[in-house]
């Protein structure tokens, strides 16, 4: 059994953000409306610059930055969008891990426990492990562990969670 308390930091939310959903841009509504639409400017485009009218390519081109800029706008809005959203990360978190599964208790609400098999997957930086959950994850930051807990968690995690991200 492995036990520990932190305080998620949102650069370390963000980091996990990135490594367990780096498609998140595809999930918010409206992503397939651009795509659409800068398909369809860029076929127009494509066809041929000779017989297109001078403003169709402006328009053009200026769809395609468009959607290049504000897909990358929509990424790290998103992405802080959740960090707002699951403020309750901001509060110490108290973990326990164990043969059974995953459990935590934040102070003043109802703890949780996952079995492994709740588990889709789990990765980890040289900061982080990410425990993934279909879509959804959770983050447990290296610092709060010694190194040989984390040799520990590292071996647990490989022989209890089926690795499907």
């Amino acid at each position: 059994m492995i036990e520990a308390a932190y305080t998620l930091s949102e650069a370390e939310f963000m980091e996990a953000q990135r490594l367990w959903c780096p498609q998140v841009a595809r999930r918010v509504p409206g992503y397939w409306l651009m795509q659409i639409t800068a398909g369809i400017f860029g076929a127009c485009f494509g066809w041929s610059l000779r017989y297109q009218p001078f403003p169709l390519i402006v328009a053009s081109i200026l769809s395609f930055c468009s959607v290049l800029v504000v897909g990358q706008w929509r990424k790290k809005a998103a992405r802080k969008y959740q960090y707002k959203f699951k403020n309750e990360s901001l509060e110490e978190t108290s973990v326990r891990f164990d043969d059974e599964g995953y459990r935590d208790h934040k102070a003043n609400k109802c703890g949780g426990w996952i079995n492994w098999d709740g588990f889709s997957g789990w990765r980890e930086t040289p900061r982080i492990f990410v425990l993934g959950r279909g879509v959804m994850f959770i983050t447990v930051p290296k610092r709060p562990f010694s190194s040989e807990q984390q040799e520990q968690l590292r071996s647990l995690f490989a022989q209890r969670i089926r690795n499907n991200a």
